[in-house]
């Protein structure tokens, strides 16, 4: 349940903590859902800024884990999904397609040693070739 919303903060936007230690910063349906732009503190400390509907993440967003680690993407019913950019606290980059959560269909890995053209189904890597230097654009 929400508490101490305390009231709008211009153009619809408002500020609610909850119980569990997250808060929220953002745009609300009139139902007090997160529901357009704004940010989603969890109570762990990560941090999602983007787009909400109904109380999903949906379209763009950023997820920031507070262990390290981000992902700048797209977002389906509340996953990971479409075309999206996850840096590893190792400081691997993976940049391709992702499906609930998951790598999954094509995209690049960007490790110490070089660049990398993967291929992956539900999390589980297929292929990994490693790209000629120059071909990485």
């Amino acid at each position: 349940a929400m508490q101490n919303g305390d009231g709008p903060e211009g153009d619809g936007v408002k500020f609610f903590t909850y119980e569990d230690g997250g808060n929220y910063r953002g745009e609300c349906a009139e139902d007090g859902k997160r529901h357009g732009q704004g940010t989603y503190t969890y109570p762990n400390g990560d941090v999602f800024t983007g787009t909400f509907v109904m109380g999903k993440r949906q379209g763009h967003g950023t997820y920031i884990h507070q262990v390290g680690g981000r992902f700048e993407g797209g977002w389906m019913n509340d996953t990971m999904h479409g075309h999206g950019k996850f840096v590893f606290q190792s400081g691997t980059i993976y940049e391709g397609a992702w499906f609930n959560n998951n790598q999954h269909g094509t995209g690049k890995l960007i490790e110490a040693d070089g660049v990398y053209a993967v291929e992956y189904t539900h999390g589980k890597i297929l292929k990994k070739q490693k790209m000629e230097k120059g071909a990485e654009g």
